[in-house]
C-alpha cells in the first residue's frame, strides 16, 4: 500500500487520513511515522526531492499531530505515510 498526503480538500482529507491511520494502527500503543519530501521536483522523468525529513508521533496519542502535521506540509512537500516511504531516509529511533 502507498499513499500521501494530498492538500486539497481541507478538514475532510484530514479527517480521512485519521480514519485510515486508526484502521490500520487501531488502538495499539507506539510511535508512527511519516516523511516529508522536501522540494519535490520532476528530473529525467523522476520525481526527485532536495531532502527527506522523517518525523515520528506517539499513537494513538499523537494523531491529531500526525495529520496536522501532513497536512501543514502537503500544500509544498510530498508527504508519505506508512510503507511507501523511502528506503534512502535514516528513520530516527522513537524519541
Amino acid at each position: 500500500m502507498s499513499f500521501y498526503f494530498q492538500s486539497c480538500g481541507g478538514s475532510r482529507i484530514a479527517r480521512q487520513f485519521g480514519d485510515l491511520f486508526d484502521f490500520l494502527w487501531q488502538d495499539h500503543e507506539g510511535f508512527a511515522f511519516i516523511c516529508v519530501g522536501v522540494g519535490p521536483r520532476m528530473e529525467d522523468g523522476k520525481l526527485q526531492h532536495c531532502d527527506f525529513v522523517p518525523l515520528a508521533f506517539q499513537w494513538p496519542g499523537g494523531k491529531k499531530a500526525l495529520v496536522d502535521a501532513g497536512m501543514q506540509k502537503a500544500p509544498t512537500c510530498d508527504v508519505y505515510v506508512s510503507v511507501c516511504a523511502p528506503s534512502n531516509v535514516l528513520w530516527p529511533t522513537a524519541p
